[in-house]
């Protein structure tokens, strides 16, 4: 029986002090030699077989009240140490406290089932769950050949040594959930990346644009995705998320961003789009926020930039009803196994300040849209620069409609300012 664990060290010295090792991972067994029981503690620093420690009429106590939560601690008589156990199955750790009773009596432990037949290091000790990557002798170090990637891997980052490409080993990871891939040279994805049911993927400053992301959609990464961090990089445009199921946030600070998608996931709270070309937004009132965050953006759109939709001839077609109802009614649907017209009409279409979805853009108006009325941010920062009333565009999906929402939701643009010239004002 061989138990993966954390192990620590404490030497005790004559006038009761401790030196104590930090906890490392750790491979604890038990072998017999000449009908005596040992016990050895293989850590990732151990060279050769280990350190061993002999058991019959060796030992202090054994303080094994938190057995049951995977604790353990072994005071030894000679040398004068403490092994002390902690994150191990408290199933295996309860047999391995009763061979070691066992053994201290001077009893045999053969044909218990807990003996080991080598005592040599073992190849591997523990899990590899994580690994941060910070220099290119990082990378060769960690992810060399010989090494490879650890099967089990559930966070890789790799910060700032240049990469172009997104090692392909990674695309055959199962467990990976955290990918961070920050301070790179980014210009391409490869399409297996959203084949990964990854959590968090940080994509932040490198040279990514919007091509990068044309297989995104209705990818297996939209089930699983709950924070997406697409910051310092050269998108115009944003690929379509609202089929993500899961994404709680969104980053995207620092592009050259001009409009916001129309519909966003309804599991997202929290959007960061900080230092981008956005001119107006066209959030659906109903969609809440927790932090908002549109600070430095021009905001440059005003009424006489406007369109006049009411005179335009609408002829709706079969596709825009059918996405207006299925929005409407709230249906579940597979956006893999519905026709592409659908999907698009279904990613872009607009909602009524009412809440009704559109199947035309018929009433429009400019409104305002005060970003402390949607977030429950108490430190919401003002996206121009005390101003927190934004332009906002608005389709309606009746006269009545269009109407209440034109007078109440109006945009009210700040007067001109007047020329000067010496202090006085010029007609």
């Amino acid at each position: 029986m061989r138990i993966l664990c954390q192990a620590a060290q404490s030497v005790r010295n004559e006038r009761g002090n401790h030196a104590t090792r930090k906890p490392a991972k750790a491979s604890v067994n038990l072998f017999e030699k000449d009908g005596a029981g040992y016990l050895v503690v293989h850590t990732e620093k151990s060279k050769g077989k280990g350190e061993k420690f002999a058991l019959k009429a060796n030992l202090n106590r054994c303080l094994a009240k938190f057995v049951h939560e995977g604790k353990l601690t072994i005071e030894f008589k000679e040398p004068s140490v403490n092994i002390m156990i902690s994150k191990a199955d408290p199933g295996q750790l309860k047999k391995l406290l009763s061979a070691i009773k066992t053994s201290f009596e001077g009893k045999t432990l053969v044909g218990v089932g807990v003996l080991t037949s080598a005592t040599n290091k073992p190849v591997k000790i523990g899990k590899t769950t994580k690994i941060n990557i910070l220099s290119r002798d990082d990378y060769k170090t960690k992810l060399s050949k010989k090494s490879g990637i650890p099967a089990e891997l559930e966070e890789f980052r790799c910060h700032g040594i240049g990469m172009k490409q997104i090692d392909m080993r990674l695309f055959k990871l199962r467990h990976l959930s955290v990918l961070d891939m920050t301070r790179n040279n980014l210009t391409t994805l490869n399409p297996k990346l959203f084949q990964l049911r990854l959590k968090a993927l940080i994509l932040s400053d490198n040279k990514l644009d919007e091509r990068a992301f044309s297989k995104l959609k209705s990818s297996p990464i939209a089930e699983s995705l709950q924070k997406l961090d697409l910051s310092v990089n050269k998108l115009h445009s944003l690929p379509s998320l609202c089929h993500f199921l899961k994404l709680s946030s969104l980053i995207i600070d620092k592009n050259i961003i001009t409009r916001l998608p129309t519909r966003l996931p309804s599991t997202l709270t929290s959007l960061s789009a900080r230092e981008n070309k956005i001119c107006f937004t066209e959030f659906p009132r109903f969609h809440k926020f927790i932090n908002l965050n549109l600070s430095d953006n021009p905001f440059s759109m005003l009424h006489k930039f406007k369109v006049d939709t009411s005179k335009i001839p609408v002829s709706r077609t079969l596709a825009q009803v059918a996405a207006a109802k299925i929005l409407k009614h709230k249906l579940q649907i597979n956006p893999r196994k519905v026709p592409p017209t659908l999907n698009n009409l279904l990613e872009s279409i607009r909602f009524c300040p009412c809440g009704e979805p559109l199947s035309d853009r018929k009433r429009m108006f400019l409104s305002g849209y005060d970003v402390r009325k949607y977030t429950s941010d108490k430190d919401t920062v003002a996206p121009m620069a005390n101003n927190f009333v934004i332009p906002q565009i608005e389709f309606c999906c009746s006269n009545e409609c269009f109407v209440k929402f034109s007078s109440t939701l109006q945009f009210e643009e700040d007067p001109p300012e007047p020329n000067s010239e010496d202090g006085m004002v010029v007609d």
